[in-house]
């Protein structure tokens, strides 16, 4: 599949045989559904939805959970990108273009000159008289093109945005289906990815024949780093890899100040080997290491070095896919998306004493519950 049969899909007129693609993604964004549950909420069959999942789950949007489908990072962020479209220039709009590609191709030709019905039937590559009178009635009420005083006609300024706002979702889906092997592993929370800032930007992929081609990238870009140069790191950190660990060492041993969020399971999953172990006693020592625990799970394995480079990847290796990967990117947009979204998960944190004291807190009083039920009158 292609950006403009994605974008074809997301825009479909609706029959009985077909669903609304970008519902039933709001739907799996918001919880995981099985295929018996959405054929019944969108009145249709099973064959149209076992359809419309299987599409999807090949393409990496979809993807199958114990509790039952459920959107990926590729899905959430196609389906924000779509919304922010549609919400821009209206969704009749976005349908008019995407139904069929004359349309586009006239109103960029009006767009470069202006022209008579006639005149742009003539023209090479364009439809049949007909077709460019329909389609130019339909774009003039829409208020995308306009008649000249002299009878030509012209894309108005609000065509103009409406072919910009068409031109940046195509776009934003070409990139989304190049680097799925990285969204695709991330959580719907990352749906505000910047994602049209990843183009050109460079993706390393792994799979099971090569385990290791992420993690030995990342430790190559971590040594390539000068600790003295480095003011700011700020981290997800939902498994302990103690290559990795090793990398860190220089920054950690510096006054480079380190953010590390990691979920509070991993108080559960500290590493026993003595070398692991010696690793993680460093860095809780260290005084330029800051380490928060967040509640719930990470969206995304993140490391952001100042506000110049981030690398985004599985946030754990357990839940990446056969086929994933890491994107290094270097562009502003995405810098600043990736340290406004480690703040956000930094303000939900706790320090791993205050996590702990809560923990205890909390288990008390369930004891004390169990023990000393509240009697009612």
């Amino acid at each position: 599949m292609n950006a403009q049969e994605l974008l074809t899909c997301f825009t479909a007129a609706q029959n009985p045989d077909t669903v609304s693609v970008a519902a039933v993604f709001r739907t799996l964004r918001e919880d995981s559904e099985s295929q018996v549950d959405l054929a019944v909420e969108f009145d249709t069959t099973r064959k149209t939805i076992n359809q419309l999942i299987s599409e999807f789950t090949e393409l990496g949007f979809i993807t199958s959970t114990e509790d039952g489908y459920r959107l990926t990072g590729a899905g959430a962020i196609a389906l924000q990108q779509y919304i922010n479209a549609a919400d821009t220039i209206g969704e009749e709009r976005l349908q008019f273009l995407v139904t069929s590609q004359n349309r586009v191709t006239i109103l960029r030709s009006l767009h470069e000159h202006s022209a008579r019905k006639g005149e742009l039937a003539s023209r090479q590559n364009l439809p049949s008289r007909s077709t460019v009178g329909r389609a130019i009635d339909t774009a003039e009420t829409y208020r995308l093109i306009t008649r000249t005083t002299c009878g030509d006609y012209t894309v108005t300024s609000h065509g103009e945005a409406v072919l910009e706002t068409y031109d940046d979702l195509l776009h934003a889906f070409e990139q989304i289906l190049d680097k799925t092997p990285c969204l695709q592993n991330l959580g719907v929370e990352c749906a505000e990815l910047p994602v049209s800032a990843l183009d050109g930007e460079e993706m390393v992929t792994g799979n099971p024949k090569n385990p290791f081609t992420q993690r030995n990238k990342l430790v190559t870009f971590l040594d390539s780093l000068d600790e003295t140069e480095v003011d700011h790191i700020r981290t997800f950190s939902s498994y302990f890899d103690l290559e990795i660990s090793k990398a860190f060492n220089p920054l950690m041993r510096s006054e480079t100040r380190m953010d590390v969020i990691s979920p509070a399971t991993a108080l559960d999953e500290m590493p026993t080997v003595a070398e692991g172990a010696e690793h993680v006693k460093q860095g809780l020592g260290a005084e330029n290491v800051h380490w928060q625990l967040y509640p719930g799970e990470l969206p995304v394995g993140l490391l952001i070095v100042d506000e110049d480079w981030v690398v985004a990847g599985p946030k754990s290796v357990s839940d990446a896919t056969e086929i994933s990967g890491t994107v290094y990117c270097s562009d502003p947009e995405i810098v600043e998306w990736a340290i406004d979204l480690h703040e956000a998960y930094m303000s939900g944190s706790k320090k791993p004493l205050e996590h702990l004291a809560d923990s205890f807190r909390s288990a008390s009083s369930t004891l004390l519950e169990k023990v000393m039920p509240i009697q009612t009158p």
